[in-house]
Parts: C-alpha cells; sequence; structure tokens
C-alpha cells in the first residue's frame, strides 16, 4: 500500500506495487473476451501474524493504531473476506482492471495529511 503514500526510502516498493494496477489492468482487457475479469485489492494492515511481526520490527504498537489507522485498529481477517468475496463474485462482473483499497481507509487519511502538510509549507513559503 506504500505506492499510494508518500513514503519516503522505499522506491522500489512504491514502484513495484504502483505497477501492479496497471498490469491488471492489462491482463484484464487481455482476458475480457474469455469472459475472465480481472481487479486488484490492495489490503491493508490485519490482526495477522505477518503483520504483528512487522509491528515488532518497526516498533509499532497496538495501542498507538488510532494515531496511524482511521478506524483505529487492525483489519481482522473476518471482516477483509466480505469485500475481497465481493469483487471476486459475479456482482462486479461490470468492474474491469479496478483497484480497490481494502485498508480501513488509511490510504485517504495519507492523502489528507499529505495536502494539510503541502498546503501549511506553501502558505509559509508565501511569508504566512
Amino acid at each position: 500500500m506504500d505506492a499510494l503514500r508518500d513514503t519516503a526510502m522505499q522506491p522500489a516498493c512504491c514502484a513495484s506495487e504502483d505497477a501492479v494496477p496497471l498490469m491488471c489492468k492489462s491482463v484484464a482487457l487481455e482476458l475480457i473476451p474469455s469472459n475472465i475479469f480481472v481487479n486488484v485489492k490492495r489490503l491493508g494492515t490485519g490482526d495477522t501474524p505477518m503483520d504483528e511481526h512487522l509491528m515488532l520490527l518497526t516498533h509499532q504498537h497496538p495501542e498507538n493504531l488510532g494515531e496511524v489507522l482511521p478506524i483505529g485498529r487492525l483489519q481482522h481477517p473476518h471482516v477483509i473476506t466480505e469485500p475481497v468475496s465481493f469483487f471476486d463474485s459475479d456482482r462486479t462482473s461490470c468492474m474491469l482492471g479496478a483497484d480497490a483499497s481494502i485498508d480501513g481507509n488509511s490510504t485517504v487519511k495519507s492523502h489528507v495529511q499529505a495536502a494539510h502538510r503541502n498546503a501549511k509549507a506553501a502558505y509559509r513559503r508565501e511569508g504566512g
């Protein structure tokens, strides 16, 4: 999910993550004649052993998640399965090459914070 946020020191990660939706669109167009629908589902931080290990490595604590994640908690796998199942169903047969973020709105929060930082910096540059 770092490709959707302003993340420093991870250009390779951002580049590869951002390449996936474009590859998805290309593959989706290629496979539509075979009635195969391809979409990207970007999952956020979940209540999984992998994410728990990552939090330990980066010295993040679950009790501080309210500062990082808009929903203030990790996503439980059973909650994530509902939107994933929806995107994998026939109900989305009109979606082709879509890029869905199932991340508790952490990418939205990141974009808003970045816009706020940029506005503050512009205000300071203009002598405000």
